[in-house]
């Protein structure tokens, strides 16, 4: 049931529940849902309104280090979160992705199928049936780097998605332009929180109560509260620390040695019901040189590039309710795009395949995963505060460097994979192979933010245990990529989605 915060007379103000949940996104939702399919009275308390948008970024974060540009245009707050702005790409973490976890790939590896199976998704094929019959490819187990696909929703937008459940659920009450501004305990234990709507405030009481905001609000959350009241995790200084992005920019020109062969190996389509993205990455029987996970992918230059990505923005943003509208360019892109409608069209009903177009130029992007360093951490600004008295997030987001000579590996290691195949050849650029640590200016963020409240096996080491609930209460929680110690080569949404049906599992049980 959605309510809007602003509206709700006293006598309506909901004041008890099983489980508060901050922020209804990507991953509260998906939480929010797990819990009242368990039976559990839900409270999702979301700052924005029925519609996600960006206009409270600015509000709450700067960037205080290197140059991010993730914090403003790569969350959204409103139902639904930043799902309404994301591709729904849906990328596994390999099992070395978990070295630096209290928990391993046996214990995220059936969150995952439950994950696609409340997605709507059909669990993917093994990774050498995929191969085989994209690209007709035999996996050469004498590679260093492999061939492996990620999935991507047709509904991103996990508020569209969940509709029936966020209207109609009578467990699942969802509460929005509301904040939660403090919270109430009895030693050790939460017992509840408050709720404010410009100048009034409330109380509900919970069970347990989950923090679901994103990676930067969650930090500045417990930073806040933390500064403001004698919360039992004030002393905890690793909270902030460890934050961390993926790395994505050009690496190498690629230069084409079999178009046909590139198409079929490389180009994006449909499968079983699932749209796919071939990719490239370290081969899991070879594992990682320097220790880093890496995706690369071919990015594709065409005159036609902008119109092609505006006319998908304005379906994508039809599609999913969002607030990005191209129409005023409509008449131009389609105009443009028309001359390769019969191509594009003819390859996707014969093959299922979207055809690739590069009539300017193919570049090679890495997606690279960064190693986590304490001093790349989210910090509380001293300048001006929100109408709440809330400090906004100060993002010093730092590199250790070692990332540049991974980066050159991998590039080298792609160009053998190419080239043993007949497919391409790649030139990496100079900076690069020289393993100049100025190359990694050229890159910039992913909107993959991660880090800051990490997972650890003991209280001294983290900030959160291996159920995500924070040490130092017995009954408050911490759901999406803020608790990854580390965050691998893939997309940080899906791991984080899996993590939320496995806590709604949890809490399940735990929450009488």
């Amino acid at each position: 049931m959605l309510k809007d915060g602003r509206q709700l007379a006293p006598p309506d103000r909901p004041t008890r529940s099983d489980v508060v949940i901050c922020g209804g996104g990507t991953v509260g939702l998906l939480l929010a849902r797990t819990l009242a399919d368990a039976g559990k009275h839900v409270i999702v308390v979301e700052a924005g309104g029925p519609v996600s948008t960006m206009d409270f970024n600015a509000d709450m974060g700067v960037a205080g280090g290197r140059d991010h540009l993730g914090y403003l245009a790569g969350r959204g707050a409103g139902l639904g979160g930043t799902s309404a702005y994301w591709g729904g790409q849906l990328a596994e973490f390999n099992r070395e992705d978990f070295a630096a976890w209290p928990i391993d790939l046996d214990e995220v590896a059936p969150w995952y199928a439950k994950a696609y199976d409340l997605l709507g998704v059909p669990r993917p094929k093994a990774l050498a049936e995929m191969q085989q019959l994209i690209g007709s490819e035999v996996a050469d187990p004498n590679a260093s780097v492999e061939r492996f696909f990620t999935l991507w929703l047709d509904q991103p937008n996990l508020a569209t998605m969940l509709s029936t459940y966020v209207r109609k659920h009578q467990r699942m009450e969802i509460v929005l332009n509301s904040r939660v501004t403090g919270w109430e305990f009895e030693g050790s234990r939460m017992t509840g929180v408050t709720v404010a709507v410009g100048d009034a405030s409330w109380t509900i009481a919970a069970d347990a109560v989950v923090l679901a905001c994103g990676t930067i609000e969650n930090t500045r959350i417990m930073l806040n509260t933390a500064q403001r009241a004698a919360t039992p995790w004030h002393g905890n200084p690793r909270i902030g620390r460890a934050f961390q992005d993926h790395l994505g920019g050009k690496i190498a020109r690629v230069e084409v040695l079999d178009e046909r062969k590139l198409r079929d190996t490389f180009e994006n389509g449909r499968i079983a019901g699932s749209r796919f993205q071939p990719k490239l990455r370290f081969s899991h029987a070879h594992g990682r040189p320097d220790g880093l996970g890496m995706a690369g992918m071919l990015s594709y230059e065409s005159n036609v590039s902008e119109n092609l990505s505006n006319l998908k923005r304005t379906a994508r943003a039809i599609m999913h309710g969002t607030q990005f509208s191209g129409l005023a360019t409509l008449p131009r892109d389609v105009l443009a795009v028309g001359r390769a409608f019969v191509p594009l069209t003819m390859r996707y009903l014969r093959d299922r395949r979207v055809m690739a177009m590069w009539d300017r130029s193919i570049d090679y992007s890495v997606q690279a995963e960064q190693r986590p360093i304490a001093d790349s951490r989210i910090m509380l600004t001293d300048g001006p505060t929100d109408r709440y008295g809330w400090a906004k997030a100060s993002i010093c987001w730092k590199v250790d460097g070692v990332e540049v000579c991974a980066i050159r590996n991998f590039a080298i290691a792609s160009d053998t994979y190419l080239q043993q195949r007949g497919i391409a050849r790649l030139v990496p650029a100079p900076a690069l192979l020289d393993g100049d640590p100025a190359f990694l200016d050229t890159l910039v963020d992913t909107y993959h933010q991660a880090g800051g409240l990490c997972m650890s096996a003991r209280a001294e080491d983290g900030v959160v245990d291996q159920n995500c609930r924070v040490w130092e209460v017995d009954n408050l929680y911490v759901v999406g990529a803020a608790v990854f110690p580390s965050s691998s080569h893939a997309n940080v949404t899906f791991t984080a989605l899996a993590l939320a049906v496995r806590l709604g599992e949890h809490l399940s049980r735990e929450v009488r």
